[in-house]
């Protein structure tokens, strides 16, 4: 490894034209110089059916190979000598070509906070005229404001009556980037200052107001997606002058906001959410476009979780937004409406609207109140009516799409808007008093729910996701925990004992109901060869049983017979102990999942935080214990909030608030290594196109927004069609997939070098003594009109370059129908590793020869 390392630094020329001569050759039709292309002529632009034809060619071409490569390894029956470990680290390791660190670099570039800084800015009114003028400085240096690449000034006046609203006449910039007729932007190099001069707005003469004027922008735009109203830039920048009073505070804060998109927290990607970085300029740069007096144009939110089929109309083109809609569903642009209405029905937010405590923590005595509980509160969370979707439907999409049913109060998991205020209503049989003109009532909610009347917001609601947090915001899993207690081993019978301690909102842990686990790892790797086994309490078991059950001292007692338990028939179906002897399995892993019920008796469970530990399994009767096997200092993935090197904030329950309780069930939380155990890269991904169900595979083409069970999914059905066309458009909340460290630690291992410390990183290539070989699944074809093409092709048996790092892109080139894409993908990760149509003999064969070279 030094050898290499040294050789990689000091003779990197020679080792970049070797390598890439070698990937030339191995990746082309055929070995010698191809013909120069001739060159276009400038200006000759495409016609869409010129484009469209293109496409069809190249997509057909592109099938015709893939299916000729998986034809050519179906009809070949591999030996040991036809696997070779992949090669992916020769070139991706950051000089060649990008790996892990490198996306982390390029994200790490992105949203750099007061590089650029406006300053000394001024207002004056004058011959009809508004004159703005700033300084602003880049790096420590003068700064051409003309220069930027987006520059805008905002400005809004402030209400200051009970309400504390925003207004201006329409959403205005006094210099839209276009620039407006006698409009100007000009900088003087000498001074450093930039002068905007813009006819006088209706306003008339700020000054006189109690107003905000608002510089913002960006430089060195890096992507700009229009469609979800997202730029991404080195640079964004921002400056606030308050003219007059403006003793606004938000009850919000954009803290809350940094727990899904970064730190700091930039809306759309560059409009700076607090300029002064401590809460005291909370959102105020936001207030210049989200005002309190215009209309919102968002209204096929609200549509679509009242009715769905009408909404995908819409969507879909078919149907465009009548007058009668928009008065139906009207709304103004606060940030309230925005926000809520965006989170709860349109993207897929991994957390519970209930959760009001993620974006105003410590402020809930102000938005709780008696003068907030208005229908418009309420509209901006939940629908009126309610759609027309059965549950079978939601449950059936896996989580795909988060909208909400009209037929029941509690709604399936995946749904995040809430059950219908109808529903509610006809629920608690009050509709008659609610319901005064159609669907939506007259009155003011208020009017009644006040103190001293019907119950009020704050009993309705406690601001805490009842699932993770008692009625005080005491969190289940911080105050309920769970321990394996000992492990030991005689002969073939392992005797497991395991304890609970703690208590919150009334729960007991002589409630829970113990799922003990225990998985088997192949080869000293991350991965287990051996799912893991379970033991429900209360439930028989041939491989488990119960010593003591009774858990009135929060402890139980299992014992495991070892001798009963045997491997998949896709990794040979040998039994463990014949593992254990032929040196495959060195190591188990042991976990407890608390099961407690939010109701005694009932099936709703609380989210605690699953617990696990790792034992050798090879050394007769001493079980002994290993510290931080892929956990710990040694995890690669945080699952609680932590501190990551670029100065965000990473961890998965960032923004899941407490793992597992959005999707499967809430005693899986907390534990990635749990995942694992089932999660196992021996099998293929059931409800992905092209996955692996190993945990890094899942993962990355679910944060990558690849739809689940697409074989389930009636595209015939406008709704369906409707829904997975807006899921593949969803960006990962960090505006980019390329923040690595939103989820991964940043450094496992450290080496010592010739050169001194050279620090691993855990999203680079992985290492494939320590990740073994994976299975990914088949896709369906799919060709329906408005839906993007994929190719039927069968299951492979990959690498874990391939699995990892390549599930990511594949789910980018399949949820696109970028056919052409996948193939090439495919087909470099075959050139630089292996594939190979899956069968059981297949799998083994691929497992045995490529661990037994790390042995």
């Amino acid at each position: 490894m030094v050898n290499i390392y040294k050789m990689m630094k000091n003779k990197l020329l020679l080792m970049l034209l070797m390598g890439m001569s070698l990937f030339i050759i191995g990746c082309s039709e055929k070995g010698e110089d191809g013909q120069n292309g001739t060159d276009g002529t400038d200006g000759t632009s495409v016609t869409v059916s010129e484009e469209t034809s293109i496409k069809a060619r190249c997509f057909e071409k592109s099938a015709e190979r893939l299916g000729a490569l998986q034809t050519a390894h179906s009809n070949m029956r591999i030996s040991a000598s036809d696997v070779q470990p992949e090669s992916c680290a020769t070139c991706h390791q950051g000089l060649a070509a990008k790996d892990g660190a490198c996306h982390q670099e390029a994200y790490n570039e992105l949203f750099q906070y007061n590089a650029i800084t406006v300053s000394d800015i001024t207002y004056e009114n004058g011959g009809g005229n508004d004159t703005i003028t700033f300084k602003m400085m880049k790096n420590g240096a003068n700064f051409d404001c003309t220069d930027a690449d987006a520059l805008s000034i905002g400005v809004s006046e402030y209400k200051g009556d009970d309400n504390a609203e925003f207004q201006a006449p329409k959403r205005l910039s006094l210099r839209a980037n276009a620039g407006k007729a006698g409009d100007t932007l000009s900088y003087n190099s000498k001074t450093n200052v930039c002068t905007n001069v813009s006819t006088e707005t209706s306003l008339g003469d700020l000054s006189k107001l109690n107003a905000l004027v608002v510089v913002y922008g960006d430089d060195e735009l890096q992507e700009s997606i229009p469609s979800l109203h997202i730029s991404l830039a080195k640079y964004p920048f921002a400056g606030v002058l308050t003219l007059g009073t403006v003793d606004y505070a938000s009850s919000a804060n954009a803290s809350g906001c940094q727990n899904c998109h970064g730190t700091p927290y930039y809306k759309h990607g560059y409009i700076i959410g607090d300029v002064s970085q401590n809460g005291s300029q909370d959102f105020l740069t936001c207030k210049v476009c989200h005002l309190d007096n215009t209309s919102g144009g968002h209204e096929d939110w609200q549509i679509a979780v009242d009715n769905p089929a009408y909404w995908a109309e819409i969507f879909l083109g078919t149907k465009k937004k009548s007058d009668a809609d928009k008065a139906t569903y009207a709304y103004k642009t606060k940030l309230m409406n925005d926000v809520h209405m965006s989170h709860a029905m349109e993207f897929p937010y991994p957390q519970s609207m209930q959760s009001c405590t993620t974006c105003h923590a410590g402020k809930l005595d102000k938005i709780l109140t008696d003068a907030n509980f208005t229908l418009e509160t309420c509209k901006s969370c939940h629908p009126v009516t309610g759609g027309k979707d059965t549950i079978s439907k939601i449950k059936n999409r896996s989580g795909n799409y988060y909208y909400t049913v009209d037929t029941t109060v509690n709604p399936p998991v995946g749904s995040k808007s809430g059950p219908a205020l109808k529903t509610l209503w006809e629920a608690k049989n009050v509709t008659s008093t609610h319901v005064v003109s159609g669907a939506v009532t007259t009155a003011d909610c208020n009017s009644c729910h006040k103190t001293g009347g019907a119950s009020v917001f704050s009993k309705l609601h406690t601001g805490y996701d009842p699932i993770i947090y008692d009625s005080t915001g005491n969190k289940y899993a911080d105050k309920i925990k769970g321990d394996i207690d000992s492990v030991t081993r005689s002969g073939n019978t392992l005797t497991i004992t395991v304890s609970a301690t703690g208590t919150a909102g009334g729960l007991e842990v002589k409630n829970i109901t113990p799922i003990i686990t225990v998985g088997f790892y192949g080869y000293d790797t991350k991965d287990f060869i051996i799912a893991g086994i379970s033991k429900t309490m209360g439930t028989a078991s041939t491989t488990f049983a119960e010593v003591d059950a009774d858990g009135s001292d929060g402890k139980w007692v299992v014992t495991m017979n070892l001798a009963s338990v045997t491997a998949s028939s896709s990794v040979g179906g040998k039994t463990l102990l014949n593992m254990i002897a032929g040196g495959q399995v060195h190591k188990m892993e042991v976990a407890f999942r608390l099961s407690l019920p939010l109701v005694t008796g009932g099936t709703t469970y609380v989210g605690l935080n699953a617990v696990s530990k790792t034992y050798n399994v090879d050394s007769g009767d001493s079980v002994g214990y290993v510290h931080d096997y892929f956990k710990g200092a040694n995890a690669i993935v945080n699952v609680d909030v932590t501190t990551a090197n670029n100065g965000g904030l990473s961890g998965c329950n960032r923004c899941h608030d407490q793992l597992a309780t959005t999707f499967h069930s809430a005693d899986r939380g907390g534990n990635i290594v749990v995942c694992r155990m089932c999660h196992v890269p021996i099998t293929a991904g059931s409800n992905l196109q092209g996955q692996s169900r190993s945990i890094d595979s899942y993962v990355h083409a679910i944060h990558r927004f690849e739809p689940f069970t697409i074989q389930n999914i009636d595209f015939s059905d406008p709704v369906e069609k409707a829904r997975y066309n807006e899921h593949i458009e969803f960006v990962f909340p960090d505006f980019t997939s390329i923040n690595c460290e939103s989820c991964h630690r940043d450094t496992r291992e450290t080496d010592k070098l010739l050169n001194g410390e050279y620090s691993r990183k855990t999203y680079d290539v992985p290492d494939q003594a320590k990740s073994m070989p994976g299975v990914l699944s088949e896709t369906t074809k799919v060709s329906v009109t408005g839906v993007p093409p994929i190719p039927a092709t069968p299951a492979v048996v990959v690498g874990p370059g391939a699995k990892a790092c390549g599930a990511c892109h594949r789910a980018a080139f399949l949820k696109e129908g970028d056919i052409a894409g996948v193939t090439s993908l495919n087909s470099h990760l075959q050139t630089g590793g292996y594939r190979f149509t899956y069968d059981t003999s297949t799998l083994t064969t691929v497992i045995t020869t490529i661990m037994d070279m790390f042995r």
